[in-house]
């Protein structure tokens, strides 16, 4: 997937394209070093991205770009991307190690070929998202855990712990929800009783964890003026989906930004009414709700605990945004209903896998109480489905289990793994059709969007961005209208007047409710007050990111859909 998405120059979409600005600046700061030169201030700026995460991961493809020593942007993407799948690849022998260590060789190797095929994690292996070297770093500690379990020197335990808490620090530099293990993993390690000095080992986890962080920690606590946790990012979730203003379904709703955008305006204005900064105004927002509003934190609670087990849409979105390059409807539809159905045969597999060795599983209770961990950070601020992605890492050593050793029987049939199969299912399909229409699809795939929203009565906003380029210098001005019904631009305008002598590129963003017509352009130039009209509709493919004569002399356009 990595070569595909490279060799159609598919661009970063959403959080990818935050983590790849600040990786560039990373590759700025490591030539500055050396160099010799003081570090460039916007590119120190831009490198730490407001604090909302960690530093890990935009360092490493930062250092990954500046060893490579590329300049063009295409090229950096294509070095970021291939870092990800590297990291994706060493996941897969970890899963294994893990399985074989906790379990046997045979379902070692079944697990293995879970995540190779799965289709959530073929998603994030070459997408520039700290899924999978967060993921990585939680196996890691997982691995090195379980081996600290099963040590029977005091040498070992001792280098285990080193290791687990190394990983542990790091993967709190990868992303803030690490918090969850930082305080779980300790616990696990004074949990299981039949290692001597537990306590001890505890409290080293802990200190070594902390010094990997120090840095980091320090860092943001200077930048902000006060200790913050991780990330900023923390208490502004917190205050951001922990209010009244905030509708609890914004995900199924036509306008799910402005929804947001209302949320932040009242963290900002409280922030400031009560002098404090924007996450110790979340908190303060976020905890009063959840103990003033106990009948809508626990709605809330059930919502983004169906988030969080669903199927993860981010293949739909990558389409849907043309992510990945324009295609058919049978082909979008077709990879997407894959992916469900692989989503619930794989959770599936870890529940029967679960509920067979829940007897002889000698760390059944930690990895249960792992779980619920991961799960309350999530639910209580902001649930999406690809949060999951790491907790079905942990539990891909059961789903392993469960190919290999009760495929051949009737374990698939038991009433606990049918109840947990039909909740999979309802948070699947309550989610596949309403998270697309979130992510606001580009009009590419239009007629499959009305198509969809015919049968469920919805109202999708579809968004794309065109840019028009001239190379002359003797139009004297354009005006470039729509002409097609249900479109219009997102100045709220149907009519846009461009001077190319001010301006060599115009970017248009136009907007569109379930239109019923393709998108079509009049452009009118003048020249030497001579008025040349045209129609131009877009050709679709070709324009993808790449220049097409609008059918106007000097002037060239692109689809450009990365909003």
């Amino acid at each position: 997937m990595w070569g595909a998405v490279v060799a159609h120059s598919s661009q970063p979409l959403a959080d990818e394209s935050a983590y790849l600005r600040r990786s560039i600046a990373f590759n700025q700061i490591f030539q500055n070093f050396e160099a010799g030169e003081p570090i460039d201030s916007a590119a120190e700026w831009q490198a730490y991205g407001g604090g909302r995460w960690p530093p890990l991961l935009p360092m490493l493809l930062g250092a990954g770009i500046y060893v490579s020593g590329f300049n063009e942007i295409d090229a950096q993407i294509t070095i970021a991307r291939l870092l990800i799948v590297i990291i994706s690849a060493l996941s897969t022998g970890v899963v294994y190690l893990l399985t074989k260590k906790l379990l046997d060789a045979q379902s070692a190797i079944a697990s293995a070929f879970i995540h190779i095929f799965s289709l959530e994690a073929l998603v994030y292996s070459h997408r520039l998202m700290s899924e999978v070297p967060y993921g990585f770093l939680i196996l890691v500690v997982f691995y090195a855990l379980v081996s600290f379990w099963k040590a029977s020197k005091l040498y070992y335990h001792i280098g285990w712990i080193i290791v687990c808490g190394i990983a542990l620090g790091l993967a709190g530099l990868v992303r803030a929800s690490a918090l969850t293990f930082l305080i779980a993993i300790p616990l696990l390690v004074i949990w299981y009783r039949a290692i001597s000095f537990r306590f001890i080992y505890a409290i080293c986890l802990g200190l070594i964890s902390l010094i990997v962080l120090m840095p980091w920690l320090s860092y943001l606590s200077e930048k902000e003026g006060e200790f913050v946790l991780l990330a900023t990012s923390g208490g502004t979730n917190l205050g951001l989906f922990n209010n009244t203003l905030f509708n609890i379904n914004y995900i199924y709703h036509d306008e799910p930004r402005l929804l947001k955008e209302a949320a932040n305006d009242y963290l900002q204005e409280y922030a400031e009414a009560n002098s404090l900064s924007e996450s110790d105004a979340g908190y303060a927002i976020g905890i009063n709700t959840i103990f003033t509003e106990p009948i809508l934190t626990a709605q809330r609670l059930i919502d983004r605990t169906l988030h969080h087990i669903s199927y993860d849409y981010n293949m739909m979105v990558m389409f849907m945004r043309l992510g990945y390059p324009p295609t058919s409807d049978i082909v979008v539809l077709l990879a997407n209903f894959l992916q469900l159905v692989s989503h619930v045969l794989i959770v599936w597999l870890m529940l029967t896998g679960v509920v067979s060795t829940w007897d002889s599983f000698e760390y059944r209770y930690g990895w249960l109480i792992v779980a619920i961990f991961t799960l309350m950070l999530s639910i209580t601020s902001v649930s999406v489905p690809r949060f999951h992605h790491v907790t079905m890492l942990i539990y891909l050593p059961f789903a392993g289990y469960a190919i290999y050793h009760k495929l051949n029987r009737f374990a698939l049939f038991r009433p606990s793994v049918i109840v947990g199969t039909l909740i999979v299912i309802f948070a699947s399909v309550t989610l596949f059709l309403p998270g697309m229409r979130s992510q606001r699809p580009t009009t590419y795939y239009s007629e499959l969007i009305n198509g969809i929203d015919a049968i469920l009565g919805n109202r999708t906003r579809m968004i794309d961005e065109f840019i028009f380029s001239t190379s002359s210098n003797d139009i004297d001005s354009v005006s470039i209208q729509l002409l097609s019904d249900g479109y219009q631009f997102e100045s709220g305008e149907e009519v846009v007047l461009w001077k190319p002598d001010e301006q060599t590129a115009i970017n248009l963003v136009v907007n569109a409710y379930s239109p019923t017509e393709p998108l079509t352009f009049e452009i009118v130039t003048i020249i030497d007050d001579k008025i040349d009209t045209q129609i131009l509709i877009p050709v679709q493919p070709q324009a993808w990111r790449s220049w097409m004569p609008s059918g106007v002399e000097n002037i060239d356009y692109q689809w450009n859909s990365d909003r």
